[in-house]
């Protein structure tokens, strides 16, 4: 039964999320059947991820707050990080970084006697990420080195350029650009000498890349980087990914008084941000009566 979920979730790594979500509904339906509640939930969990990948926000949320519900009447115990750590994703998304620290905390304190270092380490990059955005870099380094050890352990790959990246991100914020620009490069060479298929880190490297590139004023590179990132995200259907790089290289055309390209692209992002619904047309109208 693990082999099928296995099965699941390499498609939904390669970015095929529709096909990997029809796979994990089926899986679901299959275990219910068979009395199998535990791997049920779990091929539940998957799809709330894949949902959330395709930018439906609301059903992925639905499906990942259910998981939690089940779990916590199955006594499913260290298991149950999982989903937490999908819940405080969703927490960050909505600008709630407290209530997302809160929840890795929780998952961070399920796992402390289980054998999951994949997880923990997913779990401290995730509050290094968070330390970033807050502009707490001791934190960030603290969490960052922790997550690098745990992963380099498992030795999945995926992971591991993830927290690279990541650190690539911290250096950057500190001004140590060659620092960045040497970790950046070194993930695209595992990207290209180990085939990593994985669509959505190699979009992420890309966007961090470029805004080094900006950085450093390299700002014709860094179009061509953040038009490869945008290809990418809209190709696995990620609508948030693809407004923010898309509101990161329209900057870009601003700087270079490209502002015929500029114009173009915010209407690019604002289509795809509205027919995902990231953008709900109360919050347009909203935001007129206050303009």
């Amino acid at each position: 039964m693990a082999r099928t979920v296995n099965l699941c979730t390499e498609t939904n790594q390669q970015g095929r999320y529709r096909e990997a979500e029809q796979l994990y509904h089926e899986s679901e339906t299959l275990y219910r059947r068979l009395g199998q509640d535990e791997w049920a939930l779990k091929s539940r969990h998957m799809r709330s991820m894949v949902v959330r990948a395709q930018s439906r926000t609301t059903e992925a949320q639905q499906l990942c707050q259910s998981t939690v519900a089940e779990a916590r009447k199955l006594e499913l115990g260290f298991w149950l990080a999982h989903p937490l750590y999908v819940l405080a994703l969703f927490a960050r998304d909505q600008g709630d970084l407290q209530q997302a620290s809160m929840l890795v905390e929780e998952s961070i304190a399920l796992l402390s006697n289980a054998q999951e270092d994949a997880m923990l380490g997913q779990c401290h990059a995730f509050l290094g990420e968070l330390s970033l955005r807050q502009r707490d870099l001791t934190r960030a380094r603290r969490h960052l080195e922790t997550s690098l050890l745990l992963v380099q352990r498992t030795s999945t790959l995926r992971l591991i350029v993830t927290v690279q990246r990541l650190l690539g991100d911290l250096a950057l914020a500190e001004g140590h650009y060659a620092e960045a620009e040497a970790i950046y490069k070194e993930i695209m060479l595992l990207f290209e000498s180990k085939r990593l298929g994985d669509k959505l880190a190699m979009a992420q490297t890309l966007s961090s890349r470029a805004r080094l590139m900006i950085q450093t004023k390299q700002l014709q590179e860094a179009v061509q980087v953040l038009e490869g990132a945008i290809s990418l995200f809209k190709d696995l259907g990620n609508a948030r990914r693809t407004v923010d790089t898309s509101l990161l290289l329209i900057g870009v055309y601003i700087r270079q008084g490209r502002l015929l390209r500029a114009g173009k692209h915010l209407l690019f992002a604002f289509k795809v941000a509205y027919s995902s619904g990231l953008i709900h047309p109360r919050t347009i109208s909203t935001w007129l009566r206050i303009r």
